[in-house]
């Protein structure tokens, strides 16, 4: 697959401007890649990561995942609403086989900001993404105004420094896993001096509408 131009807006990004309610909870949209599709991803990134170590934060192989939409800070009242809403949205098919191939940064240029994997936007992943758009429209959430690229971010570059291309181009690795999807993720993202935590707060299975399994939010 040729590997599309990435918007950083479509990753678990930092908040936006405005002061957010004392509750509020970092909220994210995402898709799980499971285990072993995580391992894998992050064992064929290891050039990636040798190469540019002084660089590039990379992404713990537990934390990778595709983001299909940022929410931002919400009050904690706001989860079981937009839990409901993606219910309806994990309804429109089944559990799918996303590829993903290939590794790029972004923005084109001298100063790239995020190194990432490809994902293949396959039917079935881009028709998820429309019902969660829609799902999130009718809980008031504003639509996105770039396109939806879907990528797996693997590291962003640090403050202040400045990405080696050439370094990233002799260690640019064959990326061609296969991940199984089987549901679409509420999550809730935590920063911290050590990076971001991630915790599910409803994972609504694909194809299979049923009542979302809500965690207290903390």
């Amino acid at each position: 697959m040729s590997d599309p131009p990435v918007d950083p807006r479509n990753s678990e990004r930092g908040a936006p401007a405005g002061r957010p309610a004392a509750d509020a909870i970092r909220l994210f949209v995402a898709l799980d890649l499971g285990a072993a599709a995580r391992v894998a991803l992050h064992e064929q990134a290891a050039p990636l990561r040798a190469a540019l170590a002084d660089s590039v934060g990379w992404v713990p192989a537990a934390n990778l995942h595709l983001t299909l939409r940022f929410v931002g800070p919400r009050p904690a009242a706001f989860v079981p609403r937009l839990a409901d809403g993606l219910a309806t949205a994990a309804e429109v098919g089944p559990a799918f086989a996303m590829r993903l191939a290939g590794v790029g940064t972004f923005p084109a240029g001298s100063r790239p900001r995020i190194v990432w994997a490809g994902v293949d936007p396959s039917p079935a992943l881009l028709r998820l993404h429309r019902a969660v758009d829609e799902a999130a429209a009718r809980c008031g959430i504003p639509g996105e105004d770039r396109p939806f690229h879907p990528h797996v971010t693997l590291g962003r570059v640090r403050s202040g420094a400045r990405l080696d291309r050439r370094a990233f181009a002799a260690a640019t690795p064959t990326i061609d896993v296969l991940a199984d999807i089987h549901t679409v993720d509420l999550m809730e993202s935590t920063l911290a001096p050590t990076g971001a935590r991630y915790r599910p707060l409803a994972r609504l299975a694909l194809g299979a509408p049923r009542p979302a399994a809500h965690v207290p939010a903390r």
